[in-house]
């Protein structure tokens, strides 16, 4: 996760299985944990 100034939260990774699409609702969670 980075904060840059004038722009705000910027969540960055990759997605493992599947496709993601413009609109779509996502979850983050940290690496390692299972739900």
């Amino acid at each position: 996760v980075y904060k840059i100034g004038g722009i705000g939260t910027v969540h960055v990774g990759c997605v493992e299985i599947g496709i993601l699409k413009l609109g779509m609702i996502v979850t983050f969670r940290p690496d390692g944990v299972l739900l």
